[in-house]
């Protein structure tokens, strides 16, 4: 059976599918023999592992001291003679005085720093590769197609380079971000499918992986907790982005955990009445007249008792918050969506609370609510 007519149907399909998504397709290849041939050059370019050319590139330049220190020489010559003028992507004629970087797998982002520096860099490590003291080394210099298609790399793994490099800051709880950030970084991603399609398989896999981490992450109770908590995200940005039902789940927790802050601080009327109770048994015990024998005459004269100290109790603080009024501060967001020190967090919100200090947790202070 000839299926030659399926065939071409649907290869007119998917040509409609991936035009609609902006990426180059042409269901009759002999027509468009330019975009195939870069597809195909693309390809060989990616099929060189350009990430592990850089490696091989670092590993040389640091191998000794010698060649350390002559990069950093040919660096500043340039710079000196105005050689790198015209040939930087920036349009800046100085390259900074800097060694490369080495990709670590222990440590957050060292491949992008790595892909990162090599590309800045380039000019003067192909001159220091093409000089003849190099000629051992010189077959790791790379053309301008592995440069092309790094950078290709390097736009797409920057976005998780800087979406972790917010959340690891050591300086503002940042657990209330996390999902907000991701979700910032699927954004991204998407875009990038369409912007740099050549790549778009990889990418979608990261967006697979992440997708699935946020789905987990809206079924989590500490996340939507904190989020909610933060005067910059509330609830509102919770039904922008995620799904009625759990906005709806949010919702609960959150109205879950303020009522059991709120029905701890009633409890404290029933410790006020034991430490009443207390403070009477211990002056009832300081007034036993022990200088004083029962058995004497009752003319014996008693010495004179001190009177008990004083005792004070203070009155429990009750918060007046009813679920009408839980329900309006958990809903909208108060402070623009930034990042910002808790003491500043808890100092923009309106709501009456106990203000914790600069280095206590937001995200456990109940009184934040």
């Amino acid at each position: 059976m000839d299926n030659a007519s399926n065939n071409n149907t649907l290869m007119v399909v998917i040509e409609e599918e991936l035009t609609r998504r902006d990426i180059p397709f042409d269901h009759n290849a002999s027509t468009n023999p330019v975009n195939q041939s870069a597809l195909h050059a693309y390809a060989r370019t990616l099929a060189t592992d350009p990430v592990g050319q850089c490696c091989g590139i670092v590993s040389a330049c640091h191998s000794s001291g010698q060649h350390r220190h002559r990069l950093q020489a040919v660096i500043q010559e340039g710079n000196s003679n105005g050689f790198w003028r015209g040939k930087l992507f920036d349009g800046k004629t100085m390259l900074p005085v800097v060694q490369l970087l080495r990709d670590c797998i222990t440590r957050w982002s060292s491949t992008f720093n790595m892909v990162d520096r090599v590309l800045t860099l380039n000019p003067a490590i192909q001159s220091f590769l093409l000089e003849t003291q190099n000629a051992d080394i010189s077959d790791l210099s790379i053309d301008a197609k592995d440069i092309d298609v790094l950078h290709d790399i390097h736009q797409v793994i920057e976005v998780p380079h800087v979406a972790q490099e917010l959340l690891s800051s050591e300086r503002a709880p940042t657990l209330s971000m996390a999902l907000p950030a991701y979700e910032v970084l699927k954004g991204q991603w998407t875009q990038l499918q369409s912007t740099i399609w050549e790549l778009s398989h990889y990418i979608g896999v990261g967006l697979d992986k992440l997708q699935q981490y946020i789905n987990e992450g809206r079924k989590t109770r500490i996340y939507a907790l904190s989020m909610i908590i933060n005067p910059s995200i509330k609830l509102e940005w919770l039904k922008e982005h995620w799904e009625a039902e759990d906005v709806e789940n949010a919702r609960e927790w959150i109205l879950q955990a303020m009522t059991s802050f709120l029905s701890q601080q009633v409890l404290t009327n029933s410790t006020a009445i034991a430490s009443r109770s207390l403070s009477a048994g211990f002056g009832r015990m300081n007034n036993l007249k022990v200088t004083v024998r029962c058995s004497a005459s009752s003319t014996s004269t008693a010495s004179t008792v001190p009177p008990p100290p004083t005792i004070i109790i203070s009155e429990p603080v009750i918060h007046s918050l009813t679920l009408e009024t839980m329900e309006e501060r958990i809903r909208k967001p108060i402070l623009p969506l930034l990042p910002a020190q808790p003491a500043q967090l808890v100092a923009n919100n309106s709501a009456p609370s106990t203000i914790p200090n600069a280095e206590s947790d937001i995200y456990t202070c109940a009184p934040c609510f």
